[in-house]
């Protein structure tokens, strides 16, 4: 009879499945009866560990099977050079190792390329907002709103308020704008003298 081991499958149906190949319904479940008939400790998988050994029994109808499928055979461990026949660091050629310098200047450029990519992302950004207010200021000043104003007081303060802010607003991103630039300018010329030595 031949043997086989038990790998954790969840249910019996999954060892004759790998034990005895593909099944019809009919053989599976004659494999199944099989295998419980002459494996008692099936009935209950949680108490089977990994790696028991099993028996497969022959079945009639299924030709020369079972041909169990055992577990890979693990690979022949890699075979390690002995420490004895390791040339000498004279006899390797020496690879360029970078310098700190170089590492440096290396760093110094990516760092000047993401200012550049920082700026650039800023600008654009700076640039939307203040259209964005300049479209605002165009509303509060159209000729439209000055009608609806005139009818109602309460509605004229509150749009020369929304001027203010939308004017306030508006020189608070030029400002932002110019801190930015000036740091990005102020950090670039840092980093290209870290650069150049």
């Amino acid at each position: 009879m031949a043997t086989f081991q038990y790998q954790g499958e969840r249910d019996v149906g999954e060892i004759a499945d790998r034990v005895y190949g593909r099944l019809t319904t009919r053989q599976r479940d004659q494999a199944i009866a099989a295998l419980l008939k002459a494996n008692a400790e099936l009935r209950d998988l949680r108490r089977l560990r990994p790696g028991t050994e099993l028996e497969a029994p022959a079945l009639p109808g299924l030709g020369d099977r079972p041909s169990p499928i055992e577990p890979p055979v693990r690979p022949d461990p890699v075979v390690r050079p002995d420490p004895i026949d390791r040339p000498e660091p004279a006899d390797q050629p020496q690879a360029a190792r970078p310098t700190a310098d170089d590492i440096d200047a290396g760093l110094a450029g990516e760092l000047i390329d993401a200012l550049g990519a920082l700026q650039k992302t800023s600008e654009a950004r700076f640039d939307n907002e203040l259209r964005r207010l300049k479209e605002q200021q165009a509303t509060l000043g159209s000729a439209e709103l000055a009608r609806l104003v005139a009818a109602d007081p309460a509605l004229g303060q509150l749009a020369e308020r929304a001027a203010k802010d939308t004017e306030q607003r508006a020189a608070s991103v030029d400002k932002r704008r110019q801190t930015l630039t000036d740091i990005i300018r102020q950090a670039a010329v840092v980093l290209e003298k870290g650069r150049e030595g």
